[in-house]
């Protein structure tokens, strides 16, 4: 796949600069420092040179616009493509801060932490202290990112072991769906569906951010599956949005941007919450009734600025 045009927008542009991702492919363990857990990144997705095969509209948001594809000969992904390309600009109304999130960064950052600890705790052997300790309860950000720090590599290497009270193990890593990484795609790639949808996108850039994941159907949300993703998040100290049917299947999170980590300018204390499944999911569908049915339209050979 070719490079793509920036349209006149440089590489050293702050809107078009992340310090969310990284260059190198997504193989092997990824880095576990406590810096990294402090600024974690994305790695690259080690097919974005396949040809994409693109089989089914899964759906779209504020966000961007999800499908179901092939890279390749390889198993069917989900592929996430943002509408935004550039960072926004920050605002200040009346003379005060706004903070504005760019979902794409914020997902990756998401991912890059998930996989992290989901690789640590999948690799007990790299930790001589048994369990993960954490803070019970955590209600503040630095409760949360004593956390984190648990998993580190600076916290695991330590001889130390926590008989503090209000210190718990940590409970398993939920059923994720595993990110592969991000990649950068052409607009001209992106399939047009019928009935036409679109979302606010970058008239001087011709590509968007995209990231990778693997596929998981639409299905019924399991009560079990989803108490254990709420249990991790509420014992790490994240904040979780409000319940929407679409990004979750079968009671696994699909859309990583409803959860802030305590390394992210979004997170708020607010939304650190101890849910019961029960309560949380106030529908078990996956989709709202009413839901417009799509089907995907070939992509022209020459895209207008709309995905």
């Amino acid at each position: 796949m070719d490079a793509p045009d920036h349209a006149g927008i440089s590489e050293t542009d702050p809107l078009l600069r992340t310090r969310a991702i990284d260059e190198n492919t997504l193989t092997g363990p990824p880095p576990t420092n406590w810096h990294e857990f402090k600024h974690p990144k994305l790695r690259q997705f080690p097919g974005h040179g396949a040809r994409i095969k693109w089989l089914k509209y899964l759906g779209c948001g504020s966000e961007g616009i999800v499908f179901k594809a092939r890279f390749g000969d390889g198993d069917p992904v989900a592929v996430k493509v943002f509408w935004l390309t550039l960072r926004p600009r920050y605002q200040c109304p009346m003379g005060k801060f706004k903070y504005d999130t760019w979902p794409f960064e914020h997902e990756s950052r998401n991912v890059a932490l998930m996989e992290k600890i989901r690789w640590v705790m999948s690799n007990t052997g790299t930790n001589p202290n048994g369990s993960f300790k954490i803070r019970e309860g955590p209600k503040t950000r630095y409760d949360a990112l004593r956390n984190l720090y648990s998993f580190s590599d600076e916290s695991r290497q330590s001889a130390q072991t926590s008989t503090r009270q209000g210190v718990t193990d940590a409970p398993p890593f939920p059923p994720l769906p595993k990110c592969f990484g991000w990649m950068r795609i052409q607009r001209d790639q992106v399939p047009h569906v019928r009935p036409h949808v679109e979302g606010l996108v970058n008239d001087d850039v011709d590509w968007h951010w995209a990231t990778i994941y693997e596929f998981v159907p639409g299905r019924t949300q399991d009560l079990v599956v989803g108490q254990a993703h709420l249990d991790f998040f509420y014992a790490m100290g994240f904040s979780v949005q409000p319940y929407k049917p679409n990004n979750w299947h079968g009671g696994r999170l699909v859309d990583c941007n409803d959860i802030s980590t305590a390394v992210s300018g979004a997170w708020h204390p607010t939304f650190v919450h101890d849910f019961e499944a029960q309560e949380y999911f106030w529908t078990l569908k996956h989709t709202l009734d009413g839901a417009m049915p799509h089907s995907i339209v070939r992509p022209p050979k020459h895209a207008g600025k709309k995905a």
